[in-house]
This record gives C-alpha cells, sequence and structure tokens, in this order.
C-alpha cells in the first residue's frame, strides 16, 4: 500500500479525523496519488469518516468546480469514488453551458463503465 494511502486511512482511523490535516495531506499529493489514496477508501466506514470529516469545510461553490474563467463547454473531470457494492469508481465531467445558459449553471455527467 502506497504511503498516501497509508497516511490518509491513519488520519482517518483517529477518534476525530481532524479535517485540516486531511485536506493537507491530500493538497500536498499529486493528482494521481491523491485519487488512488482517495480511492483505496473501501467500504462505507471509512468513506463515511471521510465526509463527516469535511463537512466542518466550507461549502463549496460552482466556481469551485469550474473557474469562472473557463470557456463554455470546457470540461473538467472530477475522479470519484462511491460505496456502491460494483463499479465503485467513476468520473464527474463538469463545464459551464454554452452562453446563453442560466446563470451560475453547472452541466455535467458520470463517466464509468455503466455509463
Amino acid at each position: 500500500m502506497a504511503d498516501a494511502t497509508k497516511r490518509l486511512l491513519g488520519l482517518l482511523g483517529t477518534d476525530r479525523p481532524d479535517p485540516a490535516l486531511i485536506a493537507e495531506h491530500l493538497d500536498g499529493l499529486g493528482t494521481a496519488e491523491a485519487i488512488a489514496a482517495v480511492r483505496a477508501l473501501s467500504g462505507r466506514r471509512l468513506q463515511k469518516r471521510l465526509w463527516t470529516a469535511s463537512a466542518a469545510n466550507p461549502r463549496i461553490t460552482t466556481a469551485d468546480l469550474v473557474p469562472p474563467d473557463y470557456a463554455p463547454m470546457r470540461p473538467v473531470v472530477f475522479h470519484g469514488k462511491n460505496s456502491l457494492p460494483l463499479f465503485t469508481e467513476f468520473e464527474k465531467i463538469c463545464c459551464r453551458p454554452p452562453n446563453g445558459a442560466a446563470s451560475g449553471e453547472l452541466w455535467g455527467y458520470n463517466e464509468g463503465p455503466t455509463r
């Protein structure tokens, strides 16, 4: 198991996972390493601990997901992991709609084996 995954599991295994330490750890990783660490969280218990810890953070906005200066229809890919029994890894593709669509709205879809 990679060091990044071990560290994340250690942070989530404490009595009260610290969201700041989790964020610092994940933010310090490269993209591929962060994706691998999060996707290594198997089962609902660990994912719930991550979600519970992250609930202390400020709410995200559409600008956090797709920067306002991105051209319409320019895709932004988010790599995810869910707690379903099968097909647990997915990508969520988001973009700003073409000009003239509702302001502040994003479009998107899930990419995965069952698309």
